[in-house]
């Protein structure tokens, strides 16, 4: 049993990264592509409303310790009327109750500690907030990795790095690094791989020497420089504002397999449906005004090819800039003064914003080495990581891109692939990509862009909830009965065959015209229960049942029985570490 917690998992990539097209700013949100995107992460209650998400260190960033101002001290809370029965621990002030969570309870998974035996209302709240973990990660201690908790500034970005909450645990809120060590997820390959041999890294997706020897630095003269075969139109020098050569030639090996993943014919059949009429369906309590739903798998191959040929003259309605995106990877916004693709009303061209963080990783800035995080990290894998999460969330932001300039409705609306429940295209298209899945990192305390722990896979939608999206979420989890949580960690081959020619030159012979596969290693998962504020106001609450994915694929294979639990292929562990008997 869980006991008296629930996780949650806030948005891959940290909330909503296309802007509605009024506002020119980039909506905020919480992860890690991702998150980062921090991307999807289960997550206990945390101590304040406004942490359901827990956001990517981008969203947490601050001038160095030592200039911050001293806090005034917090003034004492009455416990004179505190009675266990009846006590609410939102009646604590925000700051108190992050005071009272520092070095938080982190108890054996299946004991959950009696918030009725606590004495003060200090106890309580610390018992409410605790978090679960098995025997194998409590025996680490509280605090492992003492990288986590430095800080260093950043001349180059002018910013420090994330800060370590004392109100978490060293995992922070990831499922997977509370049950799962960090040298068990390195003996199952989800954190170091050979990226040196050139059997593994194909040709045309390494950086080239020659040419970044003789790259120019400055970003005010960028010229065409060295090879540019494989690059998609839309990722074409000229559309890359304030990028140097050496810069854009860092990014070539990402562009390549971003372009690979624009000609799959499971996302070209995706985009065929996105650039066609929408459906639209009638109000509901949630959604008084309706909403616009587009279904998958029903194009034909003309209709895929005059599709990618619509995809190449996109390039001149798009551009990528590099920008402090407060704690997403990338987003999307609308230049409100150029038309868009179709040249009707209510399509906008669009500029894509990458964080600068990104530019400083992938240009050898080794503020966030994942190695001064996690020792046993080697950088070169941590580079393959934020290289492959760049590509995705490049793929991801084009799909934002490719709707708002194919939208044949002057609305500002998200439409809903599939009669999915939650209406974000990038997402959608990361998982026709990969097989019903979101991949990003599996973030620590702090979250950091490097992924120091590896990455992980959830099932999208999901479980997803976030505050921010409650524009274009049609249903709740629990409305559609989706009572599991799980996490994958991620195998590194997987990520590191997304930079061979083997992949992309045998994909449909390996995997018909459909979606990469291939993500799993170890898998956390919890059963979740259904508590009436999972419902959403306007809902019912009562189940209405659903297929788990709307795919249609059934991701969540390993041990279908273990409701919860540590999963392997053959053989599965509780929460706890111990052994299941899976033979009954």
């Amino acid at each position: 049993m869980s006991g008296s917690y629930h996780w949650l998992v806030p948005p891959p990539a940290g909330g909503p990264c296309r802007t509605p097209r009024t506002p020119k700013l980039p909506i905020p949100g919480a992860y890690p592509s991702t998150i980062s995107t921090s991307k999807t992460l289960f997550h206990t209650p945390l101590p304040f409303p406004s942490a359901q998400s827990f956001k990517s260190s981008l969203s947490f960033m601050s001038p160095p310790a030592s200039s911050s101002p001293t806090p005034n001290p917090l003034p004492p809370f009455d416990e004179s009327t505190y009675d266990p029965l009846t006590f609410d621990t939102s009646s604590v002030p925000k700051e108190i109750r992050m005071k009272w969570c520092h070095d938080p309870i982190v108890y054996l998974a299946g004991n959950v500690p009696d918030k009725r035996k606590a004495k003060t209302a200090k106890e309580y709240t610390r018992r409410v907030f605790s978090h679960p973990a098995s025997s194998a990660v409590l025996a680490l201690g509280a605090n492992p990795f003492p990288g986590l908790r430095e800080r260093r500034h950043i001349a180059e970005l002018n910013k420090s790095t994330g800060k370590y909450k004392e109100f978490l645990p060293w995992f922070g809120v990831s499922a997977i690094l509370a049950h799962v060590t960090p040298d068990e997820l390195e003996r199952k390959g989800c954190i170091n791989i050979n990226t040196t041999n050139p059997l593994f890294i194909s040709r045309r997706f390494r950086l080239k020497a020659n040419h970044m020897a003789n790259a120019n630095k400055d970003r005010s003269a960028m010229k065409l420089h060295g090879d540019h075969n494989g690059i998609h139109p839309c990722f074409r020098r000229g559309n890359w504002g304030e990028t140097s050569d050496f810069e854009y030639e860092i990014m070539k090996p990402i562009l390549r397999v971003a372009s690979k993943m624009l000609e799959m014919p499971s996302l070209l059949d995706m985009w065929h449906a996105l650039r066609s009429p929408l459906h639209h369906k009638p109000g509901t309590k949630l959604m008084p005004k309706g909403s616009y739903v587009y279904y998958t798998g029903r194009s034909s191959e003309d209709e895929r090819t005059k599709t990618s040929a619509e995809m190449q003259r996109l390039a001149n309605y798009v551009t990528f800039r590099w920008e402090d995106t407060g704690g997403m990877f990338a987003c999307t916004s609308v230049d409100e003064k150029k038309i868009g693709l179709r040249g009707t009303k209510g399509t906008y061209a669009c500029i894509v914003s990458i964080d600068t963080n990104v530019r400083y990783i992938l240009s050898g800035g080794t503020g966030y080495a994942a190695s001064r995080y996690n020792p046993a990290a080697q950088d070169e894998s941590s580079l393959l990581r934020v290289r492959y999460h760049a590509a995705m969330s490049l793929v991801h932001e084009m799909t934002h891109v490719w709707f708002l300039n194919t939208l044949a409705i002057d609305e500002d609306i998200f439409p809903f692939a599939n009669d999915q429940r939650i209406g974000e295209e990038g997402y959608a298209c990361e998982a026709v990509i990969t097989r019903g899945v979101t991949i990003g990192p599996i973030s620590a305390n702090p979250s950091v862009d490097t992924m120091p722990f590896g990455m992980m896979a959830a099932p999208w939608p999901g479980v997803q909830k976030h505050d921010d999206w409650d524009k274009f979420v049609s249903a709740s989890r629990a409305k559609q009965g989706i009572n599991r949580n799980v996490q994958y960690a991620v195998p590194m081959k997987f990520i590191r065959d997304f930079f061979t020619d083997e992949l992309w030159d045998n994909r449909e012979k390996r995997f018909g015209a459909g979606a990469l596969e291939g993500y799993k290693a170890i898998a956390v998962r919890q059963k979740c229960n259904f508590y009436p504020g999972d419902f959403n106001s306007f809902e019912s609450p009562t189940v209405e049942k659903v297929r788990d994915e709307d795919t249609g694929l059934n991701i969540d294979t390993w041990m279908p029985d273990v409701e919860e639990g540590i999963i392997y292929p053959d053989r599965a562990f509780e929460l706890s570490g111990a052994p299941i008997d899976i033979t009954m």
